[in-house]
C-alpha cells in the first residue's frame, strides 16, 4: 500500500484560495462541446459510443460532465441539420427562382474560405507551384456573369403570374422558418456559453437540459454507469483489500490520461555487497524500494518555498496497473485475465485488487505491469506533470524506470467561450449569416448527419483489441501542441528534477542502507543529470525552444559492473 503521509502540510489551507480546486478545464471543455464539433464528435466517437472502451481518469476534467454536453450538442445539431436541409429541399420544389439566387449568393460568399482551404492544403503537401490569383479571378468572374442570365431565365416573366407570387410567397415562408430554426440553434449555444459556461458562472457547471438526450437514451445511460463514481472489479475482489485503478490502452502510449512522455530514462544497477559489512536488518526488494522512494517524495509536500503557490503541498501518490489492450485480447484463455475482463463483449474492470497489483510489483508481465506515480497539478489544474516509476530487481540487478509525461494547458481554441460577446445581437447576426451560406453548407451538414459517430465494425471473428482500450482522455484531446509561456516550461523542470532528485537520493540511501555499494548507481544517476540539461533560447517571434543533449528515449542507458 501506498504509504500515507500523516503530517501537516503548511499550505494546504491556503491552496484552495489560490484556486487549486477550480474546475476550469471541465467549464472550458463543456462549452467547447456546443461551440466546436469536432471536439464534441471526437469526444463521443472514443469515449462513449464503442460500449465496450474503458476511460481513463482525466485531470481536472468531470468526463461525465463534458460527455453528456457532447450528446446534447451533437443532437441538437442533428435535429436543426434535418430540419434545415428539409427546408432547403421545399425552397428548391416550390420556388426555384429564390432557391437559385439564393445558392449563388451562398456559393459566391464561400469562395473565399474555400480558396483559403484550398491554399491551406497546398501548403501542407508542399506544392511548388504557384498560385495564380488572375486565373482565379477570372474564374470566379466567369461563374458570375454566366449564373447571372441563368437567374433571369429561370425567373420567368417579369411582369410575374399569380402563380409566381404564390411560389415567391411561399419559398420567402420556408425562408423565415429556417432563419427561425437557425436563430433558435444560436440562442441556444449563446444560452450555453455565457449563461452556462460563461468565465462569470463559478467552476461548477449547472445541470444539464435532458430533454434532447430522450433521443438518444441508450448513449444517455452509458454516461452515468460508465463515467460515473462506481467501480467495477473481478468477481471476489473485496473492496476493503484495497483496489488499484486499471488502464488498458490501446496505441503506444500507456499512460492514459497523462499528456505526452518527457525525458524518460532507466538505469540497470548490478547489486554487490560491500566486503566487511554486517548484513543489516534492511530487506531489499521491489516492495521495499518503492515505499523508500515514496516517502522521499513525499517530503516535499513540506518543502512549500521549492515551488510556485506551495503547489508541492498537493503532490498525489497512487498505484496503476497498465495493460495493453492487444495482449489482453491475445491472453483472453489465460487466468490472469479474468483480473482485467469477465468475457469479450463488455468493458474491462475499472480496478484490480491491490492483492493482483502486488503480484505484478513483484513479477511483472510483457503485457500487464505496475507503477507508481507521483503527480503535480499547476497552473490551476490546467499543467500536470505526472511520473510513472517501476522496479525490478533479483539478487543481482536492480531495474529502475523512470517515465515522466507532462498535460499541457487546454488550448486557446477551445478556451474561445471567455471571449464570447454577451450581446443579444451577436446570435442573430450568426443565424442571419448561417441562413444566407445554408445551401454552401448543405452538403457538410449531409456528411456530418451520415458520419454519425458509432461503434467500429467487427472485422471477422477475431476479438478486435481497439474496442477493449483507450488511446486519449478528454483532457488530452483538449490538450495545446506547447505550453504557454517561460514560466510553464520553467515549472515542468522545476519538478521534473526535484522529484528526479528525490528518487535517486532515496535509491542510494536504500542500497547503502542493505549493505550494497553505490557508486554504480551514483555514477549513472550523475550521468542521466548531465544528459538532460536543457539549453533553452527564445526566438525573435517569442518561441521558447530547448535542445537537449540526451534525453527523452529509453535507449542510451549506461551499464556499469565495475
Amino acid at each position: 500500500m501506498v504509504l500515507a503521509d500523516t503530517r501537516s502540510v503548511r499550505h494546504a489551507a491556503a491552496d484552495g484560495d489560490r484556486g487549486a480546486d477550480r474546475d476550469e478545464g471541465t467549464r472550458h471543455l463543456c462549452a467547447a462541446a456546443h461551440l466546436s464539433r469536432d471536439f464534441a464528435d471526437a469526444a463521443l466517437r472514443e469515449l462513449l459510443v464503442e460500449p465496450t472502451r474503458p476511460a481513463a481518469p482525466a485531470p481536472g476534467v468531470d468526463t461525465s460532465a463534458v460527455l453528456t454536453e457532447a450528446l446534447a450538442a451533437r443532437l441538437r445539431t442533428d435535429v436543426v441539420d434535418v430540419l434545415v436541409l428539409v427546408l432547403l429541399g421545399l425552397t428548391v420544389y416550390f420556388s426555384v427562382s429564390l432557391a437559385v439566387v439564393w445558392i449563388t449568393v451562398a456559393v459566391l460568399l464561400s469562395l473565399p474560405k474555400i480558396i483559403r482551404v484550398w491554399l491551406a492544403a497546398r501548403a501542407r503537401r508542399g506544392d511548388p507551384r504557384p498560385v495564380r490569383p488572375v486565373r482565379t479571378g477570372i474564374t470566379v468572374l466567369t461563374l458570375v456573369l454566366a449564373i447571372g442570365p441563368v437567374v433571369t431565365t429561370i425567373g420567368g416573366d417579369p411582369e410575374g403570374t399569380v402563380e409566381d407570387a404564390f411560389e415567391d410567397l411561399v419559398g420567402l415562408s420556408l425562408l423565415a422558418a429556417a432563419l427561425v430554426v437557425l436563430l433558435a440553434n444560436r440562442l441556444v449555444v449563446a444560452h450555453h456559453v455565457t449563461a452556462r459556461f460563461g468565465p462569470l458562472r463559478g467552476s461548477v457547471p449547472p445541470p444539464v437540459d435532458r430533454a434532447l438526450l430522450r433521443l438518444a437514451p441508450a448513449l444517455a445511460r452509458r454516461i452515468a454507469e460508465r463515467h460515473g463514481t462506481a467501480t467495477r472489479v473481478a468477481p471476489g475482489t473485496s473492496e476493503e483489500d484495497g483496489l488499484v485503478p486499471l488502464v488498458v490502452h490501446r496505441g503506444y502510449q500507456p499512460f492514459v490520461g497523462a499528456g505526452d512522455i518527457h525525458e524518460p530514462w532507466t538505469v540497470a544497477v548490478p547489486l554487490e555487497r560491500r566486503s566487511g559489512v554486517p548484513r543489516t536488518d534492511v530487506t531489499l526488494g521491489t516492495s521495499t524500494l518503492l515505499d523508500g522512494i515514496t516517502a522521499k517524495v513525499t517530503d516535499l509536500r513540506a518543502a512549500s518555498l521549492l515551488a510556485p503557490s506551495g503547489r508541492l503541498g498537493a503532490l498525489k501518490v497512487d498505484d496503476y496497473v497498465v495493460v495493453a489492450a492487444q495482449g489482453l485480447v491475445d491472453h483472453l484463455p489465460d487466468r490472469v485475465s479474468a483480473h482485467y475482463l469477465r468475457r469479450p463483449g463488455e468493458p474491462p474492470y475499472t480496478h484490480v485488487s491491490r492483492a493482483h497489483a502486488h503480484e505484478l510489483r513483484d513479477d511483472p508481465l510483457e503485457w500487464s505491469r505496475f507503477y507508481r506515480r507521483f503527480s503535480v497539478e499547476t497552473w490551476d489544474r490546467d499543467l500536470v506533470l505526472s511520473v510513472f516509476v517501476h522496479v525490478a530487481m533479483d539478487e543481482s540487478t536492480l531495474y529502475l524506470e523512470w517515465t515522466p509525461c507532462v498535460l499541457r494547458p487546454i488550448s486557446a481554441e477551445l478556451k474561445s467561450v471567455d471571449a464570447e460577446p454577451a450581446s443579444a445581437w451577436v446570435p442573430v447576426g450568426r443565424a442571419l449569416k448561417d441562413l444566407v451560406l445554408l445551401p454552401a453548407s448543405a452538403l457538410s451538414r449531409i456528411v456530418r448527419l451520415a458520419a454519425h459517430p458509432r461503434p467500429s465494425a467487427q472485422a471477422g471473428a477475431r476479438v478486435d483489441a481497439d474496442k477493449y482500450g483507450s488511446l486519449m482522455t478528454l483532457r488530452e484531446m483538449a490538450a495545446d501542441v506547447e505550453l504557454h509561456s517561460y514560466f510553464q516550461q520553467a515549472d515542468v523542470e522545476r519538478y521534473t528534477h526535484l522529484l528526479r532528485t528525490r528518487v535517486t537520493l532515496a535509491v542510494a540511501e536504500i542500497l547503502r542502507d542493505a549493505g550494497y555499494h553505490t557508486a554504480s548507481f551514483d555514477q549513472q544517476a550523475q550521468s542521466i543529470v548531465n544528459n538532460t540539461v536543457n539549453t533553452v533560447t527564445v526566438t525573435e517571434g517569442g518561441t521558447l525552444t530547448g535542445h537537449v543533449l540526451q534525453a527523452g528515449s529509453l535507449s542510451g542507458d549506461i551499464d556499469i559492473t565495475g
